[in-house]
Parts: structure tokens; C-alpha cells; sequence
């Protein structure tokens, strides 16, 4: 059985999979170094090879991504259904969470429009002040990174409501669970929307035109999960209005976003490239390698893996 490692590991880490499964049977490599790779070789693969070169590891049994996102893969069925397909959810919550409250923390302190007057050297005071303490927050999908956003949230004094597919959870911080269906519903009674729904056909688009205006006028919204979510065009539309207040968002439908794309042009939006859950924060790191340790444990073991993507 050969394994395959594309993440980043150092000496250390490299040491510890080594043991676990031997050094002849295990090769470290990176994303750039793929395209050399003999990848019929490989049994399991521990990383997120391109998902264009996928169907050329032919003999894979097990791919273990270091993403939570999984959707570059079975778009288009690249990912043959007899392949295992496990992921790092559970790595995220702290590094996304963190980004995402930054983020509504700044919006509605002025960060952002205090960032633009220092550079144009301007000392001009704004009067436009929110905070957190009391807002209602909706927060959309109740994973592993809606959970530990509320989480923080309501340690500042949110009031959190979330969505869940499955309804059937308490949890301390959360006042209330809502299903997907009673969306509009609870719309109205959020200061704030927070989406971290994963990209799937249920979600495309779900923050469209429609349920834009069921919203409370001047709304603030953030987007943490998937650029898949929002209609674009209707977000644009919709803060040039002023219906929303203000957003923040670190995902787009099309990443790298276009030079073109009439987001940039947005005064009240702010923009991060994906960053928020991306392989830099060391906790991240390391919850990722623990996971990797624990599932190749159980993989050698014949023992359920962790964090199975069902198809």
C-alpha cells in the first residue's frame, strides 16, 4: 500500500507518518511537484491533489483532504464513487470564526473607512457606530464553523438563531434551531445574516433577490461558507441600495474574483481572497495532521474513518 502526502508537513510530522507506515511505503510531494508524480502508484492520497488530475490516480482507494470542502471533486463525477472520500471538518472552526467576527467587528466600528482616511492622510471622525452586544444574528448552517462562530458571538453578547438541516440539537449559545424551510421566516428578525452553508444544490443562490428583501433594511451580511450561496448581482444591487447595511465576504463564486467584477467597486463591501480557512493559522496545521494521524490509524486498523463524506 503506498500513501501519497501533498501537504505541508515539516520533519517532525514527516517522522510520525513515517512511522505509522513505514518509509518505503509513503512519498512527500506538493501540488507543484504533481504533475511529475507517477500518480497510478498511489493508493491513498493525504492532501487535495488538483482536482483536474484526479482521475489520473488510478489505482486511489482513500482520499483524505485537508480541506472541509469537498465539491472540487465530484463535480463532474472526477471522483469515482468506490474511492473513499474523507475530509479536516472539525480543523476550521477556529481560524474562520476568528475571521468572520473580525470582520463584522470592523464593519460596524468603521475599520475599513478609517483604513482609506489614513492613507489619504484624513483625520475625520465617523458617527455610525453599531455593536455586537444585543444583535440578533441568523446564522446559516451550524457545522463545525457555524457552531464555533456563534460560539464567540454570543460570548459578546449576540443573539444567535441558526439553521440547521437537522433541527434536532441544543446548543448553550444557540437561542433557537430553524430548518432550512423556515428561512423567510426568521429573516426579518436578524440585525445580521451569517452564511456558512456548504456549496450544494439545496444552497446555490440562496441568498438571491428574494430573500434579499425579506430581510431587515439596513441588514448586515457576512459570507464565511461558499461564494456558491449569493447571488452576486442581487448582493451588489442590494448594498448599493442600502438594503444591506454593509457585508463582508471571503468567497466567491469564481475565485480568483475577476478584475473586472463589479464587487471591487462596492464602497460597503469588504473583500478577503479566501483566507479565512486557508492553511495558515498553526492550530489549523495541527488539528489537520491529527486528524490525518487518526485516520490513517484507523485505515490500517480496517476501522471506520473519521469525517466520511457520504455520496
Amino acid at each position: 500500500m503506498k500513501f501519497l502526502v501533498l501537504t505541508p508537513c515539516n520533519q517532525k510530522e514527516k517522522e510520525e507518518l513515517i512511522d505509522l507506515v513505514g518509509e518505503k511505503n509513503i512519498d512527500f510531494s506538493s501540488n507543484e511537484e504533481e504533475n511529475t508524480l507517477d500518480k497510478s502508484k498511489y493508493d491513498v492520497v493525504l492532501g487535495n491533489p488538483r482536482p483536474s488530475k484526479i482521475s489520473e490516480y488510478s489505482n486511489l482507494k482513500w482520499l483524505q483532504v485537508q480541506t472541509a470542502g469537498v465539491d472540487w471533486y465530484l463535480k463532474d463525477n472526477r471522483l469515482d464513487k468506490s474511492v473513499k472520500l474523507t475530509n479536516c471538518t472539525g480543523a476550521y472552526g477556529l481560524s474562520v470564526s476568528e475571521h468572520m467576527l473580525s470582520m463584522l467587528l470592523a464593519l460596524i466600528k468603521n475599520l475599513e473607512i478609517y483604513t482609506i482616511y489614513k492613507n489619504k492622510h484624513q483625520w475625520k471622525r465617523l458617527y455610525d457606530y453599531r455593536s455586537i452586544d444585543s444583535m440578533n444574528i441568523l446564522v446559516l448552517g451550524l457545522g463545525n464553523l457555524g457552531k464555533e462562530f456563534s460560539k464567540r458571538a454570543n460570548a459578546l453578547g449576540a443573539k444567535i438563531i441558526g439553521m440547521k438541516r437537522n433541527t434536532d440539537i441544543k446548543l448553550d449559545y444557540v437561542e433557537k434551531v430553524i430548518s432550512n424551510d423556515q428561512l423567510y421566516d426568521y429573516l426579518p428578525w436578524a440585525d445580521c445574516v451569517v452564511n456558512f452553508l456548504p456549496s450544494t444544490k439545496e444552497t446555490y443562490n440562496i441568498i438571491n433577490k428574494e430573500s434579499i428583501s425579506k430581510m431587515k433594511d439596513g441588514v448586515i451580511f457576512l459570507n464565511g461558507g461558499r461564494g456558491s450561496a449569493v447571488d452576486e448581482e442581487a448582493l451588489v444591487e442590494a448594498l448599493k441600495s442600502k438594503k444591506i447595511y454593509k457585508a463582508a465576504i471571503d468567497v466567491v463564486k469564481d475565485e480568483p474574483l475577476s478584475e473586472d467584477s463589479p464587487l471591487w467597486d462596492v464602497e460597503n463591501l469588504m473583500i478577503t481572497p479566501h483566507t479565512a480557512g486557508n492553511y495558515i493559522l498553526k492550530q489549523t496545521k495541527d488539528m489537520i495532521f491529527e486528524i490525518f494521524k487518526e485516520n490513517i490509524k484507523r485505515y490500517l486498523n480496517g476501522e471506520e474513518l473519521k469525517n466520511v463524506y457520504k455520496r
